[in-house]
């Protein structure tokens, strides 16, 4: 899930800024949520982590500080280089020192600009960070990412034994973990090619090699268990480079 942090000491205009942020993410039903919005810089910094699922909204002058957004977003670059940062501020003229200092930010929200318009980059800027943070999964070894209407999940590669396809059913597949069983929208063939650490066994089945407890070549099938319960066919043309994978995964 996305977290959204917001710096805004306007009481009025952080109000507005949150209340269609939660309109937008209600309707829309998109993973993220208003983890915090707040006039205070230090309850922003001490809310950061070295994560990168965080969007935070700046304004670049705090009271009589003019700079203490930016100076707050370089504590931010600090602790994470992956965190996303947007300023939304009356100062136009601050965007060039956000470069000097390579603060990096996703975007730069000029409150001057028409509320429609406003409301629009908002909208864009969550929706660019959602895609980033799909993103990161995916070029994750570590996870399998994964899409349910419009929510993105992540599991642990840890966790999942095997994906199968529906039969008779286009872009549908059935992930199997050692917890639950999940039909998600999408193909083998999309999965195979985001995930290099997932191997094709058979047209219809895509196997994580890591959870693979025994391989019966006789009968041609991969079990996930002991109990040989939790099973997939394995092609026969596909037996000697499975087996070759299996090893090399027992040699590391």
């Amino acid at each position: 899930m996305l977290k959204i942090l917001i710096l805004e000491d306007d009481i009025e205009q952080r109000k507005a800024i949150v209340d269609f942020m939660k309109r937008y993410i209600e309707f829309e039903n998109i993973d993220a949520c208003i983890d915090m919005q707040t006039d205070d810089v230090k309850r922003i910094l001490d809310s950061v982590n070295s994560k990168d699922d965080i969007l935070v909204f700046l304004d670049i002058e705090i009271g009589n500080d003019e700079t203490s957004g930016i100076r707050l977003a370089e504590n931010i670059r600090g602790v994470s280089s992956s965190i996303n940062i947007v300023f939304i501020t009356s100062h136009e003229e601050m965007s060039l020192l956000t470069l000097e200092r390579r603060i990096a930010p996703l975007d730069y929200i000029v409150k001057s600009l028409k509320i429609n318009d406003i409301e629009e980059d908002i909208r864009k800027d969550i929706n660019l960070s959602l895609q980033l943070l799909e993103s990161r999964v995916e070029n994750n070894e570590k996870f399998f990412g994964y899409k349910l209407r419009n929510r993105f999940y992540k599991e642990p590669m840890d966790s999942v034994l095997y994906i199968e396809s529906v039969p008779n059913h286009i872009n549908r597949v059935i992930l199997h973990t050692k917890e639950s069983r999940i039909e998600i929208k999408d193909s083998l063939h999309n999965i195979e090619n985001k995930y290099n650490n997932l191997f094709r066994v058979h047209k219809g089945f895509l196997v994580n090699p890591r959870s693979v407890v025994s391989l019966d070549t006789m009968t041609n099938t991969v079990f996930f268990d002991k109990a040989g319960l939790i099973c997939c066919p394995l092609a026969i043309r596909k037996k000697g480079l499975f087996k070759k994978k299996l090893r090399s995964f027992i040699e590391d």
